[in-house]
This record gives structure tokens, C-alpha cells and sequence, in this order.
């Protein structure tokens, strides 16, 4: 149970703070440093909150109290708050609160942060995916279960890694959405108990076998298909660049009497230069 000094000196820099009490009761602090008291509780087989009002307006004994008339409405299979209401959402500001038109603002949020093939990708799976499944729910309605069964038919297909991948990013959007104050919680949280596990394959970079390195770079260097391929293969050791850069490489990049190659790394958008030994000038 919290105490009066406990609500007076809670903050938070970061993510949102929820200070718990009794009954479902909890104190949210947000990070501009805004308190209000908020109530969980369950009716029609729902999660739901009602929020209570913000403290110190609101104490924490009258924030108790208050609490125990919402519990006897619950009780009476009544919303709390529920007579208050005078406003029914229209259909566009439902529109808004479904998952697909949340997801999309969040994307939109991102995307100016990705690389364009890392955006592309995140989009192709929700659109693929997810939206026909749970795109026209409302977000602050979905259930874990909901939210499983897209990506369960994913894994089904035998795609286990990208239906986690997909889990990823649903869970973000939650945390964008409450945020923003559309739902109170991400459903996700628990969902990987119920997904198959899948082990991440990477491919190891040869850094301590020699005779490993040397059959490498002698196989690279015997290549005999096309052109262009084994003038790629030739400039990788001397470069040491992402082979994605070397395949987009520009001509209008290179300065072959400066002997350098200038170019814009496409995962941090950072410029980079790149000195072109004689080997690679001559290739």
C-alpha cells in the first residue's frame, strides 16, 4: 500500500512510473510529471481503467475512497464513471483507435529512423500479415489471445522467426498507443510462452583460423564467373566494407585520381570515406 510521502515524491525521467495500492487502484506518473489516480478493474469479461483524477487534487484517502464506490458499481455490473459520459465517440475518432490506423501513425513515426529496406520490411509483414486479422479492432480492446492468432498463422507457414519478429514490432506499437493514451496495456507481454522458439542464425566472421581465412580469400580469388562479380570479390578484403555498400557502390561516388570513395552509410546515414588502395584503383 502506498503512503501520502510516497505520492508526493514519486517521479520518473523515462518510461511512465505505476505506483500500485489496493484494489487496482495505482498512482500513474507520466515523465512531464503529471500524477493521476487510475482504478484496473475487469467487468464483462474486459480489462478495463477508469481513471479517478489527478493528485494532489485528489488524495490518496479520497482517491481510497473513491475507489470503494467504483468497486460497489463493478460489483452492480455498472463502468464506473459510466453516468459521466457525455460524448459518444464518433466513427472517425473510432476509426483512429483501431489497430491498423495506430500502427500506421507509428510507422510514419519511424520510418525516418530506418533504412528504407528495414522499413519496407516492417511494413510488408504488417500489411501481409497482421492488419487483415486484427487491423479493424480497436486497439484498446485486443486480447492476447487476439493478438496470437495472426501470429500463430504465421509460424504455421513455417515462418517461425518472422512471427516473432512480427510480435516485436505489435509490441511497440502498444507502447506507442499508450503513450499516446489509447489503450493502458501490451498484451504481448506474455506471448512468447505460447510461440515456438526459434535459435537466431548468424554467420560467423572466420577471425582466429588462418588456413580457414586462406582457403577463403584463395576461393574469392579463383572465382572465374561473371565480371563483375569477381571484381566484387576482389576489392571485399581490400576494402573491408559491407558487401550491401560495395553491390550499391555509384560511379558518380568514386574518385579513381583521388583515390578515395565517398558515400552515405545507409544504416546510420553517417557519410563515410573510403581510401582506395592502388589494387583497388586498378580493379
Amino acid at each position: 500500500m502506498l503512503t501520502d510521502a510516497q505520492c508526493r515524491k514519486a517521479k520518473t525521467d523515462d518510461r511512465r512510473l505505476k505506483l500500485s495500492d489496493r484494489d487496482g487502484l495505482f498512482l500513474d506518473v507520466t515523465n512531464n510529471g503529471v500524477k493521476s489516480w487510475r482504478l484496473r478493474y475487469r467487468l464483462n469479461g474486459k480489462d478495463r481503467t477508469h481513471t479517478i483524477g489527478k493528485y494532489p487534487d485528489i488524495s490518496l484517502l479520497k482517491a481510497r475512497e473513491q475507489c470503494r464506490e467504483a468497486r460497489n458499481l463493478i460489483r452492480a455490473g455498472k463502468a464506473p464513471g459510466a453516468v459521466e459520459v457525455t460524448h459518444e465517440p464518433t466513427s472517425d475518432e473510432l476509426a483512429k483507435s483501431e489497430f491498423e490506423s495506430v500502427a500506421r501513425d507509428w510507422y510514419e513515426f519511424q520510418e525516418p529512423k530506418w533504412a528504407p529496406a528495414h522499413a519496407k520490411r516492417v511494413l510488408k509483414r504488417l500489411e501481409a500479415d497482421i492488419f487483415p486479422v486484427i487491423g479493424r479492432r480497436q486497439i484498446d480492446e485486443l486480447t492476447p489471445i487476439e493478438v496470437l492468432a495472426p501470429l500463430q498463422q504465421i509460424e504455421n507457414r513455417g515462418s517461425v522467426e518472422s512471427a516473432h519478429k512480427c510480435r516485436q514490432h505489435i509490441s511497440m506499437i502498444f507502447g506507442f498507443a499508450i503513450s499516446g493514451e489509447l489503450c493502458t496495456n501490451d498484451p504481448t507481454q506474455h506471448l512468447k510462452a505460447r510461440m515456438r522458439s526459434y535459435k537466431n542464425s548468424h554467420f560467423a566472421a572466420i577471425t582466429d583460423d588462418k588456413e580457414a581465412l586462406a582457403q577463403v580469400l584463395r576461393a574469392m580469388h579463383n572465382y572465374s564467373g561473371a565480371r563483375v562479380v569477381a571484381a566484387g570479390l576482389s576489392l571485399v578484403p581490400l576494402l573491408l566494407v559491407r558487401p550491401g555498400e560495395l553491390r550499391q557502390a555509384r560511379w558518380t561516388d568514386i574518385d579513381l585520381e583521388g583515390a578515395e570513395w565517398r558515400y552515405t552509410i545507409s544504416k546510420t546515414g553517417t557519410e563515410h570515406i573510403v581510401p582506395l588502395p592502388t589494387q583497388a584503383v586498378d580493379i
